[in-house]
């Protein structure tokens, strides 16, 4: 492997504002702008790996593909978000048909299916 460095200009076309962005922050880095850039990639990819590695080893240990379990973990949290939901915003109208059906009498044989049903999480 060759150890010697090779310094050239990477040229990189980018809108305006995001050049100005990446000015900024390499000048508050006290970096040039190609080694703010380089050392961001750097890092980005570091972290991309691992998240990889991280998910693979997961996966395994689950006895799992990678995208089932991706999907599991994905899932999870959707579900955790729902369930941890308090506050539900309706109009008038949708309140009061809510508010009716939580007076009403209980169908026996309706709540009986409904809670032989298996939840959607288990």
């Amino acid at each position: 492997m060759n150890s010697t460095v090779k310094e050239s200009v990477i040229n990189i076309r980018a809108p305006t504002a995001r050049r100005t962005l990446i000015d900024h922050g390499a000048k508050i880095a006290g970096k040039t702008r190609t080694d703010f850039m380089l050392d961001a990639a750097c890092e980005k990819a570091e972290e991309l790996l691992l998240d990889r590695t991280l998910i693979d080893h997961g996966a395994k240990i689950a006895g799992k593909t990678r995208t089932d379990f991706m999907l599991d973990a994905a899932c999870e949290k959707a579900e955790e978000l729902l369930l941890d939901r308090t506050l539900f915003v309706v109009d008038t109208e949708r309140f009061e048909r809510f508010q009716q059906l939580l007076d009403a009498p209980v169908n026996r044989d309706a709540f009986d299916r409904l809670m032989s049903r298996k939840a959607p999480w288990d």
